[in-house]
């Protein structure tokens, strides 16, 4: 494999394709049949003498050697929610470099989501295809990951604890009182044809704030249910969905507050939705 670096690390070491490939392997992220990533290249100093567009193709190729059968992104717009159209061939993702690179490549799926769209690359298109619209409900990409067996999520080079979208699911799943489905409406466009859509999320009350602490990281890393190893000034982490499903559950039982900054008041009903560029449920 070629060595040139892909990243510099604050302490000067190289971060290489091989290195990178080694490290997902260590991590368990080829052990799946659906790889699910989140990202965040935070490994080090990107190579000055490479392009982004470079950089980002042998990012993909890395991922790729893993030989994973399908490979997802989370390729989130929120356009309803902030009253922008979403035209799924075209409106931007809004969850970084790698993840935006992914939706523009050929072969690359995505999901006609207004909200919380992703991208399916490989042979199980399922996750993308004939979804609902709840977009963390019945019907949703996760709804068929938690019903499609060998799926894992990955976070390249992101901690978990920031971006695990998928708690969000099971927040849904059991009703969690401090959120509220709300219907969103707008313009969906595909394939050039535009028409008015509906789609529902399950959103937080007003002045309820999620927390901004480990504590479900740290929980999944002390019962041995997620595997993250240091890579350059990054981290490369990976869990089961099932993992990650029974330990959304059983923190959420013991404590229903543990995903929020503040416990949340029963009293507060509050369903005031302002548009605010939202990138995050």
């Amino acid at each position: 494999m070629d060595q040139t670096p892909l990243f510099i690390s604050s302490n000067g070491k190289p971060i290489t394709a091989s290195i990178l490939l080694s490290t997902l392997r260590s991590a368990k992220a080829d052990e799946c049949d659906i790889l699910y990533i989140h990202s965040d290249l935070s490994f080090g100093a990107p190579n000055p003498g490479l392009k982004r567009s470079e950089l980002l193709a042998r990012l993909m190729d890395t991922i790729g050697q893993l030989g994973v059968k399908t490979i997802m992104f989370p390729t989130f717009t929120f356009s309803f929610c902030n009253n922008e159209i979403f035209d799924r061939e075209n409106t931007r993702s809004r969850m970084g470099a790698l993840n935006e690179y992914a939706r523009k490549l050929p072969q690359a799926v995505r999901s006609s989501d207004p909200l919380m769209s992703s991208v399916a690359i490989g042979s199980n298109l399922d996750p993308v295809k004939n979804i609902g619209t709840a977009s963390i409900g019945f019907g949703s990409t996760f709804d068929i990951l938690h019903n499609t067996p060998n799926v894992r999520f990955l976070f390249f080079g992101v901690r978990l604890y920031l971006c695990f979208t998928y708690t969000h699911y099971v927040e849904a799943q059991l009703g969690m009182p401090y959120r509220y489905p709300r219907d969103f409406s707008g313009t969906l466009i595909e394939n050039g044809q535009a028409r008015t859509e509906t789609f529902s999320l399950f959103v937080r009350y007003q002045g309820v704030e999620p927390t901004q602490t480990d504590y479900f990281e740290e929980y999944v890393l002390g019962k041995n249910l997620a595997q993250k190893i240091a890579c350059g000034d990054g981290w490369i982490t990976t869990i089961r969905e099932e993992d990650g499903f029974s330990a959304a559950v059983d923190c959420l039982s013991a404590n229903p507050d543990c995903l929020l900054a503040h416990p949340y008041n029963p009293s507060n009903k509050d369903t005031t939705f302002i548009p605010h560029s939202m990138v995050a449920l």
